[in-house]
This record gives C-alpha cells, structure tokens and sequence, in this order.
C-alpha cells in the first residue's frame, strides 16, 4: 500500500461512521495568465486506489493525463473542477479565490455525504461553518486524494490554456501555460496584457503601467505637431 494511500485510510479512521474521503486542492496559484483551477475528488472507503498518484507538479504531462483518465473511471469516486476567472482573482486575491473555490465545491455535495466524509485540503481553509477541513501540508505528497484533486485541477487547467493559445498563438500558452518565461514576459513588454492576465500580479501591471504611459507620451507628441 502506497504511503498516500494509508495516509488518506488512517484519516478515514479517525471519523467514526465515516465513509468517503475528499480531497481539495489547486493549480494555477503562480501564472501570469489564465484561471485559477481548483479541484475536488471523492474517494469511497472501498474504491481502487489508482497506482502512481502524487503531486502533480512532480508528474509529466502525458502521466497526468493517463492518470486522469484512469481516475474519471474508477467505479466509488467523484471528480469536479471550478475554473476562477483572472478578473475575480484579482478582485479577491489568490488565496481568498482559492478558499472560495474549494467551499463552493464542497457546498456542491449533498449534506448526507458530507456527513458521512473527511475532507483535506492542500494547507487551506475554505472556512465553511458547521464543516470541519483538515489542512494538510504538502497535500497533494501525503494524500492520495488531495493529489487526484491536484491532478484534476491540472489537467482542466492545462486543456482551457491549450485551447487559449489558439486565441493569443504569440504568447505561446500551450507551452507556459501562463506561467511567467522568460519569452512570455517579452511578449507581456511588447503587446501588453491580454484579458486573460491577471493585472494584479506585478509583470502585468508594470507593462500596463508602460503601455499606458508609451500612449500618454504618444498624445503628447501628437499634440506638439499640431
């Protein structure tokens, strides 16, 4: 038995009656550009545990999508994502967007299953009265359910950011996936942000604040050679 496995069975353990475990977690914290993704999975007590899951930011691509679709069939579990827009992560912030993601996908449950869960989080607390979370640090390494959540999230997020780059092929985010390269924060300087960055994160707010004054300055010089 694999050590996130009895990780995620001693927990189960420790909440009599308890028949499910769920795990929550995020991807999509760092990029410059493109959703916050955070995802849920529910384990039945009896359900497969499926070889191979951890952080999955340790796996490859190819790894994690193999183990996405293995995951989506075992018979006993349960998968949801919600995307987070760039706009209300920069409304809200990243964690505050990340708390409110994981408490509206346990919301989602019915109240019998909830009753009858232990639910684990990637180190965060979504805060929602009457329902106890444990956070667990480096999650996604030390449960198996936390990771299959982190495989979730990545895997959606990495398809929305694939189908992105179409729209913005100079940004080249079937490559970083919005995360901050070195050749991404060229194209950042050079065409400023698209409606997919997050101006809250401080590249992207400096080539704003750039773009603005290159065009202020252009008004300027117009207005001179009148």
């Amino acid at each position: 038995m694999n050590d996130n496995v009895a990780f995620d069975l001693e927990k189960l353990k420790e909440r009599p009656r308890a028949r499910y475990i769920i795990g929550l977690d995020e991807a999509g914290r760092g990029p410059l550009a493109g959703p916050l993704s955070v995802g849920l999975f529910l384990q039945w007590e009896d359900a497969v545990f499926v070889e191979g899951v951890g952080d999955s930011k340790k796996l490859s691509p190819k790894k994690r999508q193999t183990l996405f679709a293995r995951l989506k069939r075992e018979p006993g579990t349960l998968w949801r994502v919600i995307l987070i827009s760039p706009r209300e992560v920069d409304r809200l912030n990243i964690l505050e967007a990340t708390r409110r993601g994981m408490a509206s996908l346990i919301s989602s449950l019915p109240a019998g299953v909830l009753a009858k869960s232990v639910i684990l989080t990637d180190a965060v607390k979504p805060g929602l009265p009457g329902i106890t979370v444990r956070e667990v640090i480096r999650g996604d390494a030390f449960s198996y359910v936390v990771g299959c959540a982190s495989i979730a999230a990545k895997v959606i997020r990495d398809d929305y950011m694939d189908t992105a780059a179409l729209r913005y092929p100079d940004f080249r985010f079937e490559q970083n996936k919005g995360y901050p390269t070195r050749h991404h924060q060229e194209m950042l300087r050079t065409l400023g942000p698209t409606p997919l960055h997050r101006k809250s994160y401080r590249p992207v707010k400096e080539a704003l604040t750039a773009q603005i004054k290159e065009v202020f300055i252009s008004g300027l010089n117009k207005e001179g050679k009148r």
